[in-house]
């Protein structure tokens, strides 16, 4: 009975946010911040990630509330934790895929040139404006879309073409970033 109450307030809280009602947002973080707390430290024990990672969930619940006027949501916490743990994987995958690209194309080339101000501020600053030396602009952006953790797929979806077009172009600002930096 409990449950059934609880879900039928979730129903009548969404289609109230859905409708435009600032004060269910309010009531939703408020009913399950908490209750994300909980669960998403599950995740991450880093305090200050929790805290950025749940206002995110809220921004985005926010900003999509558009579109999300068709979705149906029966289990409100379930979905916003769904979503939380998305966004968790989503960072998580794109600062390994950031520090794989450092470590396989970048600090080969500055054990060759240290700098004074360390080796981190040198590679970073070479890389940069290696990248800005790439004479064609969508591939500069590419590179610094990988440089940030983007993969392929997310890379097509900014530009609005084909996964395929992405992965020949991924392929062609690499191998151009390579015989910038002398690598081929």
């Amino acid at each position: 009975m409990n449950s059934r109450k609880s879900t039928q307030a979730d129903k009548l809280l969404w289609t109230s946010f859905l409708a435009g009602d600032e004060k269910a947002l309010s009531d939703i973080v408020n009913k399950y911040h908490s209750k994300l707390v909980c669960v998403l430290l599950r995740y991450t024990c880093n305090e200050t990630e929790l805290e950025d990672l749940i206002s995110e969930i809220f921004i985005w619940l926010m900003e999509s509330q558009t579109r999300l006027k068709d979705l149906e949501v029966r289990n409100l916490s379930a979905f916003l934790i769904e979503i939380g743990k998305k966004m968790y994987f989503s960072k998580s995958k794109k600062a390994r895929r950031r520090q794989e690209i450092l470590a396989q194309y970048v600090k080969p080339y500055v054990e060759k040139s240290v700098s004074p101000y360390g080796l981190d501020a040198a590679y970073v600053a070479d890389i940069q404006q290696m990248i800005q030396g790439v004479s064609h602009p969508a591939r500069r952006r590419i590179l610094q879309l990988l440089s940030e953790g983007y993969d392929a797929q997310e890379i097509s979806e900014a530009f609005g073409k084909t996964p395929k077009w992405a992965h020949q172009n991924i392929y062609l600002a690499r191998r151009e970033l390579k015989s910038i930096m002398g690598m081929v």
